[in-house]
């Protein structure tokens, strides 16, 4: 008898026990699970080897109600057994049963995800966030409540309905976190006014990243900045072309920064953009988009100057505008356009802008030039380049 209680205990150790409490597999479990009730089977178990095999069961049992109810929760939420009574009874269970029904479960009431995304468990908040409809309402609570990783999954659901002050809360809520902005810049239709946010905060970060590691002049590293953000933040323009409203819209966001800058809008008006050149105009004198548009294109060398000095911007840098405003009015050119209309008006403006400008003494206007052709592809440039009867751009060469 001796032997066979030996072997009982030989059975079961206490790594079995750690086993059972670190390996949730059910492989491990049945296997301990055997060699307790081996141990329990047998005679002659010390009070102390009793004890630790009773703690064994009791722990399985508490490990096996919750994966029953883990397995039965992922089962009834793609079920049409799923009332809505038993939904809102499981959703606030544990989240490892909550999450599926919370993820996958129709007609979950706005008031129930907004009372769970209240509790602060972030694993919850995230199968809300994934939900296949969002609302704008619970949007919004997951935006001033949510975890970090409930707010990336929020941003990259692309059924969810986000307002735009919510996009402005969630940067600022979260600046600097690269899932949330990285989620956020992946949206479809993202507004223009956050799009060009994100733009900004890339460039900033990345300039305190040089003048940090490398020491680099911030003063110098501000205008390279600046000047690579606007490159990048034309290419936002074209989605909107047409739609006035998102235009100005746009341009009230960036004359709050004060980032409408003249050669923002020389290179929107070289690009083609001209509905944006002209909101942009109409901002800065406090007139209309009509009154503007009369002003640039249809009021000759004194209405472009009027426009400028009553909005403030530099007389000195009329040249360029007047030379771009030139090849509009020459080839008729309207927004809007197929492509090849605006890719022959971008030779044409760049070309013009150039061949007239290039050789000024004005240093303002030739740190205008040489911005021009940032982020312009490669053929383009050498067409504009033939356009203007140049073999290269001067302006690169002066420093």
């Amino acid at each position: 008898m001796g032997g066979a209680m030996g072997g009982a205990r030989r059975g079961l150790s206490y790594q079995d026990v750690e086993r059972l409490l670190s390996d949730r597999t059910a492989e491990a479990r049945i296997e301990t699970m055997r060699k307790v009730a081996g141990a329990m089977d047998g005679e002659g178990l010390s009070y102390e080897e009793r004890r630790m095999a009773e703690g064994v069961i009791e722990a399985y049992g508490r490990h096996a109600e919750q994966a029953v109810r883990e397995a039965l929760a992922w089962q009834i939420a793609h079920s049409p057994l799923l009332s809505r009574e038993l939904a809102e009874r499981l959703a606030r269970d544990m989240s490892s049963v909550a999450f599926p029904v919370l993820r996958h479960a129709d007609g979950l009431p706005d008031d129930l995800l907004l009372e769970v995304i209240a509790e602060g468990d972030g694993r919850k908040q995230v199968a809300v966030a994934l939900r296949r409809e969002v609302s704008a309402v619970v949007s919004d609570a997951l935006v001033d409540r949510g975890t970090e990783e409930a707010v990336a999954a929020l941003m990259g659901n692309s059924g969810a309905t986000i307002r735009d002050a919510a996009y402005d809360r969630a940067l600022n809520r979260f600046e600097g976190v690269s899932a949330v902005a990285d989620a956020m810049a992946g949206r479809p239709g993202l507004p223009l006014p956050i799009a060009e946010k994100l733009v900004h905060r890339v460039a900033e970060e990345m300039r305190r990243t040089l003048v940090q590691r490398y020491k680099l002049s911030p003063v110098l590293l501000r205008g390279l900045v600046d000047h690579a953000r606007e490159s990048v933040t034309v290419l936002l323009l074209k989605p909107v072309a047409g739609r006035q409203g998102d235009l100005e819209l746009f341009v009230e966001h960036l004359h709050v920064n004060n980032r409408l800058s003249p050669s923002f809008m020389l290179r929107a008006l070289c690009a083609g953009d001209l509905g944006f050149f002209v909101a942009a105009l109409a901002k800065l004198c406090r007139i209309t988009p009509d009154n503007a548009r009369r002003l640039a294109l249809q009021g000759g060398s004194l209405g472009l100057r009027a426009a400028f000095e009553k909005g403030g911007l530099p007389v000195n840098l009329l040249p360029p505008f007047r030379s771009a405003i030139e090849v509009v009015n020459e080839m008729d050119y309207v927004e809007g356009d197929d492509p090849q209309v605006r890719h022959a008006f971008q030779v044409r403006a760049l070309g013009r802008v150039f061949g007239a400008n290039s050789a000024t003494e004005d240093p303002a206007v030739d740190e205008l030039l040489r911005q021009l052709f940032d982020g312009k592809p490669e053929p383009l440039v050498q067409q504009a380049l033939e356009e203007a009867g140049i073999p290269f751009a001067p302006v690169f060469a002066r420093g």
